[in-house]
């Protein structure tokens, strides 16, 4: 028994590593930020709206609350595993949530895409929003500025993480 457990562990460590190596680890958004992204997103019935890296899918929860069709990915395994069982227990509107690499992603159709990710990789992030987003989409970002782009709304209170609201050209 002791062996499938040591396993288990080393497994969603494994995954937790894998993550935290390739865009972040997970870092829970605390329940206020949720309130303060989905204000400054201005969200509305219908609007699709993708997170890169969702983890525990909190933001998507709030935005399926308000009638978008929220989605988003996640590659560790435990926030991924929890935003699921928060699926099965949430009453409501749900997200889609995918165990999958924010590089093997289309954002093509989206209305509006979140961010909350390393700056080591934003620049490429950058270069896929500018290849696959489509006018008139937004992008906002937590706690890490998009490098080369000037936020449309730019929000960083006393104490607390930035928020940047983006609508590239």
């Amino acid at each position: 028994m002791f062996p499938v457990i040591l396993a288990i562990i080393l497994l969603l460590l494994i995954t937790y590593a894998i993550a935290g190596h390739s865009a972040a680890p997970w870092v829970p958004c605390r329940a206020d930020d949720v309130a303060r992204i989905i204000k400054i997103a201005d969200i509305k019935p219908g609007q699709k709206i993708y997170e890169l890296g969702c983890g525990d899918g909190r933001i998507l929860f709030a935005a399926a609350q308000l009638g978008a069709h929220a989605a988003g990915c996640e590659i560790s395994l435990i926030p991924f595993a929890i935003a699921h069982l928060r699926r099965i227990f949430t009453r409501g509107p749900k997200p889609t949530i995918e165990y999958k690499n924010l590089w093997n992603v289309s954002l093509a159709d989206q209305d509006l895409v979140i961010i909350f990710l390393m700056p080591r990789i934003m620049e490429k992030l950058r270069a896929k929003l500018e290849r696959e987003l489509k006018p008139g989409a937004r992008v906002i970002c937590y706690v890490f500025t998009l490098p080369g782009w000037t936020p449309i709304y730019f929000e960083k209170p006393d104490g607390r993480f930035m928020i940047a609201l983006y609508e590239p050209k």
